[in-house]
């Protein structure tokens, strides 16, 4: 199929196909007034993207437009891939064909500055007695009731820890 093409199929046209995608997932480059048009089209609801302490980005468009259309917005990689969770300390600790050695963030020029950011996060985290990913999490779900993380994980013990960051209540001063 040619550019072309694509480009002169109208977007309200593709509506219920985008939506059906989550439009966040499988679909890129879709702003917040193509999801506003769509929406007119076909119901959304949910969007998904990535959303944590570490990618901030959903606040400027994406989070407004999902309040505005009641729609709720599902946060993935809340934990910055991992980061957020003060495990991985260098490049050298991701395993061979590990995706992150391909983001930007992970390369080892980054990675050092990227480590003074955690401090603070480290810091609230002794403070309340839990971890670094456990705060970060908490972050997320203290940005409203219509915010959904998705953290992964493949171990039951990292399940039980984030599921009690539900627990954790940070304060003004902790949300700085």
């Amino acid at each position: 199929m040619s550019w072309e093409l694509i480009f002169s199929i109208p977007r309200t046209h593709t509506a219920t196909a985008t939506t059906k995608n989550s439009l966040g997932g499988r679909s890129r480059g879709v702003g917040a007034q193509t999801l506003r048009r769509a929406h007119a089209v076909h119901p959304v609801t949910a969007l998904e993207t990535e959303y944590s302490l570490w990618t901030r980005d959903a606040e400027e468009e994406w989070l407004p437009a999902c309040r505005e259309l009641e729609i709720t917005y599902v946060a993935y990689a809340p934990l910055g891939r991992g980061f957020l969770s003060g495990k991985v300390r260098s490049a050298e600790s991701l395993i061979p064909g590990d995706r992150r050695h391909s983001h930007p963030r992970f390369q080892k020029e980054n990675l050092a500055r990227n480590l003074q950011l955690l401090k603070p996060l480290e810091e609230i985290a002794a403070t309340k007695g839990c971890t670094p990913a456990q705060i970060a999490l908490a972050w997320v779900l203290a940005g409203g009731e219509d915010i959904v993380p998705i953290p992964g994980t493949k171990k039951r013990p990292y399940l039980e820890e984030n599921v009690r960051a539900t627990e954790i209540h940070l304060d003004a001063t902790d949300l700085a």
